[in-house]
């Protein structure tokens, strides 16, 4: 009988290992948009339409999957991965804004449509995070993730919030994409609506495996001003991972980039169609080009308006993908 038992604890082990690895956004298949609505389910993510209830790993209708959310800075205390609601903070239920306890929300930002919210309050969420949890289970390594995302602001007060976004591979060191940064206005709007804001990003240099994790975070913190503070949520969060195309770095070993008086040089390329993409050191896609290379000096012309700084440029030729760092002085 004991190795009857031990038998079956071993299955139950396992059942629990594969539940708990499928418990986030997973996404399954590659160049493909995955949208979190918070209207519906999603596995792993929420169950049913988001109403402002909780977090749980095992959530009930209308909770958010504590296995895919984490979040700090909750004077109830912080919610970590797998874990159960702390306390009040997190379950403020549905509401379709001018609230002045502090907490997570099931916001309604326009009709019958709910957003993951939060009103932040001196002991809440100032400063403070929300962290979602993207696993890369298509079976492929990825390169690139395009996310999107809208942020709702509801500017009913005279003090000015931010909710920024970064993104972080270990869950320890984040980098922020200042290009999605958004601090709501100080002063109050005269007739306050809930105002909707579509941010975009291309997250480019990644090297991500199949099982491997990605997390995407959004920072919350007062700005200026004083006295309470605006309601933010956020809504359709959509994720897209883009394939590593297999490159064999000897195909460019007399291939140069470098960058001189606001252009972009390239040297050395095989001849064959080139696509060139050039993201600014946030991940946002500032230019691309389309030329056929024939084995001399190519020159590609830079807007005068692009700031000076730090650079990726991305070849893809019908040998591979070629990227390498410039700096524009």
């Amino acid at each position: 009988m004991k190795k009857k038992y031990s038998y079956l604890f071993l299955i139950a082990l396992s059942f629990l290992a594969v539940s708990n690895s499928w418990g986030q956004l997973n996404i399954t298949s590659l160049s493909t948009n995955f949208t979190i609505d918070f209207d519906g389910t999603i596995s792993g993510v929420n169950n049913g339409a988001y109403d402002g209830t909780g977090f749980d790993p095992a959530p009930s209708t209308g909770q958010l999957d504590s296995s895919a959310w984490a979040s700090t800075g909750l004077s109830n205390g912080d919610l970590a991965f797998e874990g159960t609601s702390p306390g009040a903070d997190y379950t403020r239920g549905a509401s379709t804004g001018g609230v002045t306890t502090g907490g997570f929300y099931a916001f309604e930002v326009a009709g019958f449509d709910y957003a993951m919210g939060i009103q932040p309050i001196g002991s809440d969420f100032t400063p403070g995070t929300i962290t979602l949890k993207v696993t890369n289970n298509s079976g492929s390594p990825i390169s690139e993730v395009q996310v999107d995302y809208e942020l709702w602001i509801l500017n009913d007060q005279g003090r000015a919030n931010s909710l920024n976004f970064s993104y972080s591979t270990d869950d320890s060191s984040y980098t922020n994409v200042v290009s999605l940064d958004h601090t709501s206005p100080e002063a109050a709007d005269g007739s306050p609506a809930w105002v909707q804001n579509d941010k975009s990003t291309t997250i480019t240099g990644l090297t991500l495996n199949n099982g491997e994790t990605l997390y995407l975070r959004w920072t919350g913190n007062d700005s200026s001003g004083s006295g309470s503070r605006d309601e933010f949520a956020i809504d359709d969060i959509t994720v897209n991972f883009v394939a590593a195309l297999s490159t064999n770095e000897s195909n460019f070993k007399n291939t140069a980039i470098y960058a001189v008086n606001n252009s972009i040089l390239i040297d050395g390329l095989q001849d064959g169609h080139t696509t060139l993409e050039l993201y600014n050191i946030s991940g946002k896609l500032v230019k691309t080009n389309s030329f056929n290379a024939h084995g001399s000096l190519q020159k590609i012309k830079l807007s005068e308006s692009l700031s000076k700084g730090i650079y990726i440029v991305r070849l893809q030729t019908k040998i591979g993908v070629f990227s390498k760092k410039i700096i524009l002085q």
